[in-house]
């Protein structure tokens, strides 16, 4: 079905010649003098007109998809506006020779297009799918595939269409596949409406805490197995609230996964991460290493070096201190091969780069060869059944095995137990972190413990320590 929906790309010259997309929309909607004139597409005015027509049209069955070209800021700030051009004119003219299909530029990196004969979901699908396959196609000779593509659609139902909620039920199914299934499309659910009007209202919520700089950095300690001396932290974002309580991440996920509060929820951490560190070397303590989260807009952000840099050296912070850490999530999901190649380029400009909550991914140990990072922390989910579940302790002797002789270093995540920190470090864990050292706490108290223990090891973890926060050894 995906063969007949979509012409076959790498004939896309061919077809292109025998009918173009302006006459073949003009045929059908009568939009002459309504074209993109960068693409041949009509543009917004012809799906206006293309929509009124609808209402004059009810017994016909369409759908709608808006399509959103992901990064494409990146393609032109990288290989320069001509290239940008030219995804554009490639995507319009696929999207062009598709049969039962009209499709009209609609922004900078949008296209809408309008669906014939698509009365079920299974079509909206299957169509939507097509797209995506064609879209995944280098062009001939090309040195790099086209940039992904994200789409959300909706069906226009039995009766008479209404055509103005179409395409506002399509634009919501894409507002809603950005947040969660970049790369992919989603069709329009009811839930969407209110889970949308949730993540505005975080987002306007961190984007008041951004403004009012109350997004700050908690640390927990990253200890020295061996020696139970603190020799790194991770930083960990929080929201304070107006009323000086603390918000922890989980509550305003969906704004860390957005592509500009994203960018800013990491910029605003990176500035005050910097004045830490700096207060912490200067103040004599043997400090190695501050973990920094990264979005997932900020792999994809070509300034990403330059933030780092700026940030770290405006606060006269060696980078050789910062290691940056990705989750496995994030390297494993459709924009892994751009991922991937950011991390090379931040660990040629001399950074270190952390896998995070390793093990939750699919194919982690496939993913391993060709991911290049230094470190990589295990996730608590295995940490947590040891040391009685015997398959839990052969998985993480295996996973430590594999890191060392890849030259890796790895961290165990989550140790609560003492008899977990034991058992990891006989297996060759040198690196942990977790309650039973620590909790994240504020700058503030970082600081006491960095005083306290970075030079010499931290208490037994069953004596309590006067002063400090429960679960502190």
């Amino acid at each position: 079905m995906r063969e007949d929906f979509l012409l076959d790309p790498h004939h896309q010259h061919e077809a292109f010649g025998r009918i173009t997309a302006v006459t073949r929309l003009a045929a059908i909607y009568g939009t002459f003098g309504e074209t993109d004139p960068q693409t041949g597409l009509a543009n917004r005015k012809g799906l206006d007109a293309a929509l009124r027509r609808l209402d004059t049209e009810p017994a016909r069955r369409v759908a709608l998809i808006v399509l959103d070209i992901d990064h494409l800021r990146i393609v032109n700030e990288t290989e320069g506006r001509p290239a940008g051009d030219a995804v554009l004119r490639t995507i319009a003219r696929r999207l062009a020779e598709a049969p039962k299909l009209a499709a009209f530029r609609t922004g900078s990196d949008e296209f809408t297009l309008l669906l014939d004969d698509c009365a079920v979901p299974e079509q909206l699908e299957a169509a939507a799918a097509a797209i995506l396959d064609a879209l995944m196609v280098a062009e001939a000779g090309a040195a790099a595939s086209l940039p992904k593509v994200t789409m959300g659609g909706a069906l226009g139902g039995d009766g008479p269409c209404d055509p103005r909620r179409l395409l506002r039920e399509a634009n919501l199914a894409l507002c809603y596949a950005k947040e969660h299934a970049r790369g992919d499309f989603l069709a329009y659910r009811p839930g969407m409406r209110r889970a949308f009007a949730r993540t505005n209202s975080v987002a306007e919520r961190v984007g008041r805490a951004l403004n009012e700089g109350r997004i700050v950095p908690f640390y927990q300690p990253l200890v020295d197995t061996r020696t139970a001396r603190i020799i790194g932290v991770e930083a960990l974002v929080r929201l304070q609230t107006r009323r000086n309580g603390i918000v922890g991440p989980q509550d305003f996920s969906d704004a860390l996964r957005h592509p500009l509060l994203g960018l800013r929820i990491t910029d605003a951490m990176l500035r005050r991460i910097a004045a830490d560190v700096a207060a912490w070397l200067a103040a004599g303590i043997p400090f190695k290493h501050v973990g920094v989260n990264l979005a997932p807009a900020d792999l994809l952000d070509p300034k990403l070096e330059t933030r780092l840099a700026e940030a770290f050296g405006r606060a006269g912070v060696s980078l050789r201190h910062v290691v940056l850490e990705i989750t496995e999530t994030t390297y494993l999901g459709r924009t892994g091969g751009d991922v991937s190649n950011a991390i090379r380029r931040l660990r040629e400009q001399g950074f270190l780069v952390a896998l995070d909550d390793f093990g939750t991914g699919y194919a982690s140990l496939t993913h391993l060869l060709d991911l290049p990072v230094d470190i990589i922390k295990i996730d608590r989910s295995f940490v947590e059944r040891l040391p009685a579940d015997p398959a839990s302790h052969a998985v993480v002797s295996g996973l430590v095995a594999i890191a060392k002789n890849l030259g890796m270093r790895v961290v165990a995540e989550g140790i609560e137990r003492l008899e977990q920190a034991e058992l990891l470090t006989g297996i060759g864990v040198e690196l942990g972190q977790g309650f039973l050292f620590s909790p994240a706490v504020d700058a503030a108290r970082m600081t006491e413990l960095l005083h306290r223990f970075s030079a010499t090891g931290m208490v037994h973890p069953r004596r309590r320590v006067a002063g400090l926060p429960v679960g502190v050894c």
